[in-house]
């Protein structure tokens, strides 16, 4: 138990303590920023956790646990609309129209276990795809 808490799952206790202070150190300093009207600073490889980052906590604990998947979507809207408006004294008018809009994966990635070097590559998810 960490402060009251299990460890998320796959961390064992040392590690989890370790693991909440890098989170807790960033959330601090962003209250702190955002307190005197700073902006909160994002760790360089936040989006992109693929290299190990030794003397940032946070960022290395994101290298070490973060799961981020890329996708790319095709999106494609189809639709029409008619509209009408009389005017006889009383003004009356409606509108009509049909809009079918659908987005479909074209490319879908996701960040792989660290190889022999250490970084993280992105892999080829092509369940996702559809063709």
């Amino acid at each position: 138990m960490h402060g009251g808490r299990s460890p998320p799952p796959g961390l064992g206790p040392a590690r989890a303590g370790r693991a909440h202070v890098g989170p807790t150190s960033w959330i601090d300093a962003t209250n702190v920023a955002a307190a005197s009207g700073q902006p909160a600073l994002i760790p360089p490889n936040a989006f992109n956790p693929s290299t190990p980052a030794p003397d940032d906590g946070f960022s290395n604990l994101l290298y070490e646990e973060a799961r981020t998947s890329h996708l790319l979507y095709d999106n494609v809207s189809d639709g029409w609309s008619f509209g009408a408006e009389f005017a006889l004294g009383l003004k009356v008018g409606a509108n009509l129209g049909s809009e079918e809009k659908t987005a479909t994966v074209q490319d879908a990635n996701f960040l792989g276990a660290p190889g022999q070097d250490g970084t993280r590559p992105m892999v080829g998810f092509e369940t996702c795809v559809m063709e």
